[in-house]
């Protein structure tokens, strides 16, 4: 069992994951928002020789130079080193860079230093999402990384307050050395908070240390290694891996192939999401906020700062809506509504400006607060990270997201080197051209970006490999995940299910939330055995015609599962009461050469009754299985029995004279619980 702290498992565990990625990310933030409040302080200014605007746009830009070249380093060297260790070499990186800018005597030493402090930065935020992705549950995982997300704004307001409190010191120490020091401090927490966790059990599998991978997924989960769902969950990881690893060793011409994986398309939407995400010009706000409403906007210094402050704030404060509905949600939408008001924002901004009157001014800063809530409320502040890390398959996974953040990185450094030049030379035009960016990306996005909300990332794997067009995405994935609402049976609306490949036949399933509906539909039992865990389907009612031995079989291995049952009705075949279709099951024996006798059929329903601790409502129609048995199950295993629905198959047989025996009728007063009783005669 590998160490974690305090010895947390299972959601605990979640959680501590999530609150060192979410603290890696507050040290990206923490960076981001820095040098926007110390650029225009004057201590700053006398230590570095006043440095015009080409050479500020370079030294502040330069840091993204640093960044894209650490994500390309994690998508040479990422999938070697693993999630945690490349994490560790970026902030072991990181303190180098703080070290080197806080003690920068010059220009070329503090230049240097933001190259590094890059080159971490870019390391961490190219590994931090895919890990938390990888360690997260489907239902969740955008939630997850939308709380890195809002790390980052809690980073940026911690920023701009501090810088705003050290603005009017005229001792380079404290103005402008303790701000960047602090980064340090963030780099160690992360990197503390980081010990005590596992490494992802998706990396582990990937490179053969398939126990370390169980151990992991166990801790996850809270469970033993020995669980059913903990070997299912890995056994589906296996599968994937099977399929993706085929072609051996990744090479580099993967990287623009189609086929079946459509590396190269995935490759594109992960690069252009976060090209876009730099393209809405949202860090020409943040890096230069003070600089524009002061150079831009006309306000002073302090006023400047302040209103940058409160940017942060609003910053902050809308980043945690997507939290609660991204995994909801789902992710184009909230990304196309963004996308339509932040380039209404723009639009607004830049006609209030060119007026150049005081009562202009107030409102085109009101839009500055419409645009940045508008960001970081619809998802955009956390989509770009999260959809990378989950549209890329496990064998380009880490490469993917790192070509993402590089493409992040190199844009970001584009918009930071020309706003300066930009904001002087064009005024309120400079904002039509982000305007135009944010009006593009709604069709875009529309068009070519498929909704990956709700499935695990071996189901959206799956998905791409079977479907080149992404309306066709949106119908397969919105189709399946709908079933369950409404009330025409399964076997209604999925027609030729024997026809389908067993892929697809998986995708369907995992989308089918109950099992009585499963049961409706033909499957062979090895299918079955592949699919049944509880991270796909809610045990919750069994509805069987012909009690198949197989099914029977694999609950009663299962006590875990079997426990969950809180509804169950098995019923014979020629039965007149039989209320489910005569051809809805289809079940082979799940190991060849296993016999098919009625005796360990009936052993195998008596077993799985008595492992449902959970059922309320039972229903018997079947006359093979020794009823002293079943009624011992049930009394025994079962305390919550309220609903007995039996025939006079629980009749024991005719006793001499043909007066039958009612051996079962006194049984039924040692079920205490039980409220409703309802027995039909077959005479």
């Amino acid at each position: 069992m590998g160490f974690t702290w305090f010895g947390l498992r299972g959601n605990s565990l979640r959680l501590l994951i999530t609150l060192a990625t979410a603290s890696g990310f507050l040290l990206f933030g923490y960076d981001q928002g820095v040098f926007a409040g110390l650029i225009g302080g004057q201590a700053f200014k006398d230590t570095f020789g006043n440095p015009d605007k080409v050479l500020l746009g370079t030294i502040v830009s330069i840091y993204e130079i640093g960044c894209f070249f650490g994500a390309v380093f994690i998508m040479a060297f990422g999938e070697r080193l693993g999630r945690k260790r490349s994490i560790f070499v970026g902030l072991g990186t990181m303190i180098v860079g703080a070290v080197l800018q806080t003690a920068a005597p010059n220009v070329a030493t503090l230049i240097v230093g933001r190259i590094v402090t890059g080159l971490g930065n870019g390391a961490n935020t190219s590994v931090i999402p895919v890990f938390q992705a990888e360690t997260s549950l489907a239902k969740s995982r955008g939630r997850m990384i939308s709380v890195e997300g809002w790390f980052i704004t809690v980073g940026i307001v911690i920023s701009y307050w501090i810088t705003y409190g050290t603005a009017g010191e005229t001792n380079v120490a404290v103005q402008y050395r303790t701000p960047i020091a602090l980064q340090i401090v963030f780099a160690v927490i992360t990197g503390t908070l980081l010990i005590g966790l596992p490494e992802s059990p998706r990396w582990l599998a990937a490179h053969g240390r398939r126990e370390e991978a169980l151990d992991v997924l166990a801790q996850l989960d809270g469970d033993s290694i020995d669980s059913p769902d903990v070997q299912a969950q890995l056994a589906v990881i296996e599968e994937s891996l099977a399929a993706e690893s085929a072609g051996g060793p990744v090479q580099w011409k993967e990287y623009f192939q189609g086929g079946d994986l459509q590396t190269f398309r995935r490759l594109c939407l992960a690069y252009g999401i976060q090209m876009m995400q730099q393209l809405t010009g949202i860090n020409a706000v943040i890096f230069y906020s003070a600089f524009l409403l002061e150079n831009t906007l006309g306000l002073d210094r302090e006023l400047s700062l302040i209103v940058g402050g409160c940017t942060g704030f609003c910053f902050m404060v809308f980043t945690a809506f997507p939290i609660m509905f991204i995994d909801k949600m789902g992710r184009r939408k909230p990304l196309m509504i963004g996308a339509a008001l932040q380039a209404i924002s723009m639009l607004l901004i830049a006609v209030l400006i060119k007026q150049d009157t005081k009562a202009a001014g107030t409102a085109a800063i009101i839009f500055v607060f419409v645009y940045i809530a508008s960001y970081s409320g619809f998802g955009w502040v956390a989509g770009p990270w999260l959809y990378p890390t989950e549209i890329n398959t496990l064998r380009f996974r880490s490469q993917g997201a790192a070509l993402a953040t590089s493409a992040n990185w190199i844009w970001n450094f584009a918009v930071v080197k020309i706003t300066p030049i930009g904001s002087e030379n064009l005024g309120w035009g400079f904002f039509l051209i982000f305007m135009a960016f944010n009006a593009a990306f709604v069709p875009i996005i529309y068009f070519f970006y498929p909704e990956t909300a709700g499935l695990s990332l071996e189901q959206i794997s799956l998905i791409f490999s079977k479907t080149r067009n992404v309306d066709e995405l949106e119908v397969r994935a919105e189709k399946m995940k709908v079933l369950h609402k409404t009330s025409t049976p399964v076997s209604d609306s999925i027609k030729c299910l024997a026809a389908l490949s067993p892929d697809v036949l998986r995708l369907i399933i995992s989308h089918i939330p109950r099992l009585s509906d499963l049961l409706r539909l033909s499957l062979t039992c090895r299918t079955l055995h592949a699919l049944i865990h509880p991270h796909l389907f809610d045990f919750r009612e069994i509805k069987s015609t012909v009690s198949p031995r197989a099914l029977w079989g694999y609950l009663a291995a299962r006590p875990a599962l079997a426990k969950d049952v809180r509804k169950c009705a098995v019923i014979s075949e020629g039965d007149e009461l039989q209320t489910m279709p005569q051809e809805c099951l289809e079940l082979e024996d799940p190991e060849e050469g296993q016999g098919s006798e009625e005796g360990d059929r009936s052993d195998a329903i008596v077993r799985a009754v008595r492992g449902m601790s959970k059922l309320r409502e039972f229903t018997w129609r079947d006359a093979e299985v020794p009823k002293e048995e079943l009624w011992d199950a049930l009394r025994e295993g079962c305390p919550e029995l309220r609903s007995l629905d039996v025939n006079d198959y629980f009749q024991g047989p005719p006793q001499e004279g043909g007066e039958e025996k009612a051996i079962h009728g006194s049984r039924i007063w040692t079920l205490g619980g039980l409220e409703h009783f309802k027995f039909y005669s077959c005479a």
